[in-house]
C-alpha cells in the first residue's frame, strides 16, 4: 500500500477487515502505534531498495510516499544516522 503515497490507518484496517479504533488497541496492547509501525516498515522497504544500485533514490523516496527526495533523506538520516547514499555505498561495496 506504500507505492507513491503513504497510507492513512483507516485503509490499513480494512484491509485487515477491522476497525480503525480495533487496530489501534491492538497495536497498544504490543506497545506500539500506526506511526511507529509505519516508520519502521518505511525504513526497513528503503534499506532493502538501496541495495539495488539501479534503482534509483528519488525512485525511492516517491516509492515510499514522501513528497521529495529531502524530506526521505531527512528520514532515512534520523533512522540510521546515515544518508541514504552514505547508506548505499556502505553496502554496495
Amino acid at each position: 500500500m506504500l507505492k507513491g503515497e503513504v497510507p492513512g490507518i483507516e485503509p490499513v484496517a480494512g484491509k485487515l477487515a477491522m476497525s480503525t479504533r480495533s487496530l489501534q488497541n491492538k497495536l497498544k496492547k504490543e506497545g506500539t502505534t500506526y506511526q511507529k509501525l509505519l516508520e519502521q516498515v518505511r525504513k526497513e522497504i528503503a534499506k532493502n531498495y538501496l541495495k539495488q544500485p539501479e534503482v534509483a533514490i528519488v525512485d525511492i523516496a516517491f516509492l515510499l510516499g514522501f513528497s521529495e527526495q529531502s524530506v526521505f533523506n531527512h528520514a532515512f538520516k534520523r533512522w540510521t544516522g546515515s544518508t541514504p547514499h552514505k547508506y548505499r555505498q556502505q553496502v554496495i561495496k
